[in-house]
C-alpha cells in the first residue's frame, strides 16, 4: 500500500504533468505530446489544451522552444544552460536561443521575493532589514539576488531561492524519468 507521502507525491507530479502539458501545447508542441503517448499519462483529453493555431507563428521553433523551457521553470532552463553548450548536438539558432539562459532569466516578483524571505525567516522583510530593493541586480535559473542593507546600515546581497523550486524540480526530475 503507498503511503500518505507518496500518494502525495504522485498527485503533485500529475498537477505539474499537466501543467508541462499545457505550455507545451501553448508553444505548438502538442504533436511530440502525440508522439510520446503523453495523453494517456496525464490522463486527461488532449482537446482541452488546444490553443489557436498561429498564437507563435511568428516564432521560429527554436525561439518557442526557448520560450517553452523559460516557462516551465528552473528544471528545464538548466537543461537549456547545458544544452547551449552543446553546438555538437544542436544547430546554431538553437544554441543562439539557449544561450539566453546563460544571463537572460525571468526575475520572479518583488512581492513573491519578499513571501520567500519570510517564509524563510519567520519575518518580514521590514523587519529584517532597512532597505530592500524590489528589482533584483541578477536573476538565475535556480534564484536571484537582492541589494538590503541591514539595520545596523551593512549593505547586503540577499539571495532568494524561487519559490517551491524543490518539489518542481523532484517533480520534473520524476517527469523525465
Amino acid at each position: 500500500m503507498p503511503s500518505i507521502t507518496s500518494v502525495g507525491s504522485t498527485l503533485h507530479n500529475l498537477k505539474r504533468y499537466r501543467q508541462v502539458t499545457r505550455i507545451m501545447v501553448k508553444y505548438g508542441f502538442g504533436r511530440m505530446l502525440d508522439d510520446f503517448s503523453v495523453w494517456e499519462e496525464v490522463h486527461i483529453e488532449k482537446g482541452l489544451f488546444k490553443r489557436k493555431k498561429h498564437e507563435y507563428h511568428h516564432l521560429t521553433h527554436a525561439e518557442r522552444l526557448q520560450w517553452c523551457m523559460q516557462e516551465l521553470g528552473p528544471t528545464f532552463i538548466k537543461i537549456g544552460q547545458f544544452l547551449s553548450t552543446r553546438p555538437d548536438l544542436l544547430p546554431n539558432e538553437y544554441i543562439d536561443e539557449f544561450e539566453k539562459f546563460q544571463s537572460n532569466v525571468a526575475q520572479i516578483t518583488a512581492q513573491a521575493a519578499k513571501a520567500v524571505v519570510k517564509a524563510e525567516h519567520g519575518k518580514p522583510v521590514t523587519d529584517l532589514f532597512s532597505a530592500f530593493e524590489d528589482k533584483p541586480i541578477a536573476a538565475a535559473s535556480l534564484s536571484q539576488v537582492h541589494r538590503a542593507t541591514l539595520k545596523d546600515g551593512t549593505i547586503v546581497a540577499v539571495k532568494i531561492q524561487r519559490p517551491d523550486i524543490t518539489e518542481k524540480i523532484e517533480a520534473d526530475l520524476s517527469i523525465l524519468m
